[in-house]
């Protein structure tokens, strides 16, 4: 876990991000608040670049870069003539994370602990100064609502975390306001946009995506798939995910469900098993940047059609309900909360079930 606190009161920061999907290596972001919006730019040190070295080569766990990566901050807050310090109600604060985090994330199974660990440590690096021992509710929403401004979901997620927080040091009469959530818009293509996005992929590519689009499958459940998940005419049993790291472990919401497969062609489930495992990990990590690079290249002027390869998880469940299937019955097959799903889909069109409706109530009313 990151012992480093970073300096406070200072117009950057300096951030950790570790290998992820887009990028294997771990980098240095040096970061600042701009118009109530954070920029950042990459930090070039050939100390961290040999670091990377080592460790995409197995000779350096995460850990051990972690560590290594603590005293390189140090260092290169000590070149910009910058005093390491904190104030005691931010010291104070970074300690209740450890102790939180320690006692309450202890035994649950988390893929990513270091992300968890960094979501609280940056809604705490945040507040700053303030201790959440003993401000009142008038100065945390004061100062929460002040380094938000004009990000909303920052704002409602670091109200989470504060929150919690204060509930869990039985701090009950601080209630933090949220601001009103943004509607949510998603992006998508039609199985037509699909068919003229396929060419222009590399073949491994372009059959993951046609996959996410059949299955609304999130990409490690594409992989965990196996001979057994086909256990009916277009009917696929997901019942787990391979990780970022290669292991196989539950699904998100931790239950099998069934998805109809919407193409009528089974080959292309057969050939998925025969092919996803020779998808090199550096397609799987970037396959989002080379898709919303080839929508560019198919859709130039369409920029609601630039996705990601998540947003084909989005296209299926869209094209379930314009073909009039009820969000209920899509929640379940995106192993998704009612919640979730309305929150993406609803009002976003009109199904064949929505108009019966509509039509039999406005019959009723005018006989």
């Amino acid at each position: 876990m990151k012992k480093f606190e970073f300096p406070a009161g200072l117009e950057w920061r300096l951030r950790v991000r570790k290998p992820a999907r887009t990028h294997r290596a771990f980098r240095i972001l040096k970061q600042w608040d701009e118009n109530g919006r954070t920029k950042s730019v990459t930090v070039e040190d050939l100390r961290l670049d040999k670091l990377n070295i080592k460790y995409v080569a197995g000779k350096l766990t995460e850990a051990e870069v972690l560590n290594q990566i603590d005293l390189l901050l140090v260092d290169l807050y000590k070149q910009a003539e910058v005093r390491v310090f904190k104030p005691q109600g931010a010291t104070e604060n970074k300690r209740l994370v450890d102790q939180f985090f320690e006692e309450e994330y202890k035994h649950r199974v988390l893929v990513d602990k270091y992300a968890s660990y960094q979501d609280y440590a940056r809604a705490v690096d945040l507040v700053g100064d303030i201790s959440l021992h003993t401000a009142n509710e008038k100065q945390l929403q004061a100062r929460i609502d002040e380094r938000t401004m004009g990000n909303v979901e920052k704002q409602r997620r670091i109200v989470r975390k504060i929150t919690t927080l204060l509930l869990w040091l039985g701090r009950y009469d601080v209630k933090l306001r949220k601001h009103k959530p943004q509607r949510t818009v998603v992006k998508y293509i039609t199985e037509r946009e699909l068919e003229k996005l396929l060419p222009v992929l590399d073949p491994n590519l372009a059959l993951m995506a046609r996959m996410a689009f059949y299955t609304g499958c999130r990409m490690g459940e594409l992989f965990g798939l196996e001979e057994s998940s086909w256990v009916a005419e277009r009917t696929i049993r997901v019942e787990g995910q391979i990780d970022r790291k290669g292991e196989y472990r539950d699904t998100k919401n931790r239950s099998t469900r069934l998805v109809y497969f919407l193409s009528e062609n089974e080959e292309y489930f057969r050939e998925w098993l025969r092919c996803k495992g020779q998808v090199p990990d550096t397609m799987r990590f970037n396959a989002s940047a080379k898709i919303k690079a080839a929508c560019r290249q198919v859709f130039p002027n369409s920029k609601n059609k630039h996705i990601k390869f998540h947003d084909l998880r989005h296209s299926y469940a869209i094209h379930l309900i314009q073909n009039g299937v009820n969000l209920t019955l899509v929640a379940q097959a995106l192993g998704n909360t009612i919640k979730v799903t309305e929150k993406h889909y609803v009002g976003y069109t009109l199904t064949n079930e929505t108009i019966e409706v509509i039509k039999g109530a406005m019959n009723k009313k005018s006989s």
